[in-house]
């Protein structure tokens, strides 16, 4: 059984071709390259992938992968 975080980091790896040694727990959206316009794309697939709402103001470059797992964990995502 896959936990949200494996989740989340292979949801990265495919849809967003992050290469999955890059997506360790603290590196950044950012360090990522993921813009403002990425950052977009990324709340839609969340929304899409685990059934929550994410606002326009709450993903952000500074954030972390264990502050989006966080985030899509609080917001009761369907795993």
């Amino acid at each position: 059984m896959s936990t949200l975080k494996d989740r989340i980091q292979d949801l990265l790896s495919s849809q967003f071709r992050v290469p999955a040694a890059k997506i360790t727990h603290d590196v950044t959206l950012g360090e990522l390259s993921f813009d403002s316009l990425v950052l977009i794309e990324l709340s839609l697939v969340l929304e899409n992938q685990f059934g929550i709402e994410v606002g326009d103001d709450e993903l952000s470059p500074e954030l972390t992968i264990d502050d989006l797992v966080a985030l899509v964990s609080a917001k009761g995502a369907l795993v």
